[in-house]
């Protein structure tokens, strides 16, 4: 079972953060990575991995970044089974288990008030998110997308429903209600509607985190900006870690 991580520049929002810091971390997650799987690398900058994976794909020329997540659902419309969609600030330090038939996630985790895709999850809802997706349903909880392995998967399907809530986006939502440059609407437009088309389409679904994976997520960049200072030298390898 291959990894598969994605890459552009234009995926890094942070004002904190350089783009070869950012690479800084990709580069680790791959050689943690490396040691137990073939490598893949879906990009916009195929030179910037020549050398540190099995295969660069590159993206297509005329390809949109309009949400944090529009590359792994690239892969998920173009890669057949048996891969694992991997963040690049998570390290492994074991093999990722295979969980075949099943859908394999980083975690789930579950609604609670105040949880992070309410507040878009309720203007969706106001505009009518449910006349473009009628299965919509809007405290479910969500899957951490740092992990994310295929198999049995209704991709044309979810490719389409994908593609008419990013139009619905575009023309109700974006520089009305919110910019998504500033603030991570994608936790419901990607990661919730990951999960909620999952478990509408009753998908069985599999924890494949471990308590040693490391991933910096969240919403600041604390962990990732601490982890740069205190963990990688100039060359990006690991002081001392995993």
């Amino acid at each position: 079972m291959k990894l598969i991580w994605t890459y552009s520049p234009k995926l890094n929002r942070s004002k904190n953060i350089s783009d070869d810091d950012m690479l800084k971390l990709f580069y680790h997650s791959i050689e943690c990575g490396k040691k137990f799987h073939p490598t893949c690398v879906y990009t916009d900058t195929p030179e910037k991995f020549i050398g540190k994976v099995d295969e660069v794909l590159q993206l297509p020329k005329d390809f949109e970044i309009y949400f944090l997540d529009d590359i792994k659902f690239y892969v998920i419309e173009n890669e057949l089974d048996n891969y694992t969609l991997i963040d690049g600030d998570l390290f492994i330090d074991s093999p990722i288990e295979n969980v075949s038939p099943n859908i394999g996630v980083e975690i789930y985790v579950p609604h609670k008030r105040g949880i992070y895709y309410e507040k878009y999850n309720k203007v969706l809802e106001s505009e009518g998110v449910e006349d473009v997706i009628p299965y919509w349903k809007s405290s479910l909880g969500y899957f951490n997308l740092g992990l994310i392995q295929i198999n049995n998967f209704k991709t044309s399907e979810f490719t389409s429903d994908y593609k008419k809530l990013k139009a619905f986006y575009k023309n109700k939502i974006e520089d009305i209600y919110f910019n998504r440059m500033d603030e991570c609407v994608e936790i419901s437009l990607c990661t919730y509607f990951f999960t909620l088309f999952n478990l509408h389409n009753k998908n069985i679904y599999r924890q494949i985190r471990k308590d040693s994976y490391i991933h910096l997520s969240g919403p600041t960049d604390t962990s990732k900006i601490d982890f740069i200072k205190t963990k990688l030298t100039k060359k990006g390898e690991i002081k001392k870690i995993i």
